[in-house]
């Protein structure tokens, strides 16, 4: 779930919902999938990998993004630090193999906090794309 915000105070809920920040003139609408990813390292490093969302996502282009292990929480993922995205694997993730397929977030924003209640939703990890 996605909850657009320009000046909306934090609140909690289930990983997967998440507050935004936008410029004016921005997409409005913040869209959400699925991507394979291929790290260049073991899952329990972090690095980068390739990432390739899925249709009907409306940016099917690969991309290598960082990769990083978070801890459970909120998690505020910032266009600055990371202009075209990132991939996010919670420290107890059991995430395996060559490949995975995680849940997108993308973004026209500025940033994207992820709410977290355990990451029940999506317990391997997210990944935030930055829309251009």
């Amino acid at each position: 779930m996605f909850l657009p915000s320009l000046a909306m105070p934090f609140s909690g809920g289930q990983i997967g919902s998440h507050f935004e920040s936008r410029n004016p003139g921005t997409r409005s609408d913040p869209v959400e999938g699925t991507a394979v990813v291929v790290p260049h390292q073991p899952w329990t490093t972090d690095g980068s990998a390739d990432v390739t969302p899925l249709n009907p996502f409306p940016d099917t282009t690969t991309r290598e993004l960082p990769l990083e292990h978070r801890p459970g929480g909120a998690q505020t993922i910032s266009r600055l630090n990371y202009p075209s995205g990132l991939v996010v694997i919670w420290d107890d993730s059991e995430v395996a193999g060559p490949s995975a397929q995680l849940h997108v977030f993308g973004s026209s924003g500025g940033q994207v906090v992820l709410i977290d209640d355990g990451h029940r939703d999506y317990p391997d990890g997210v990944i935030v794309w930055f829309l251009n």
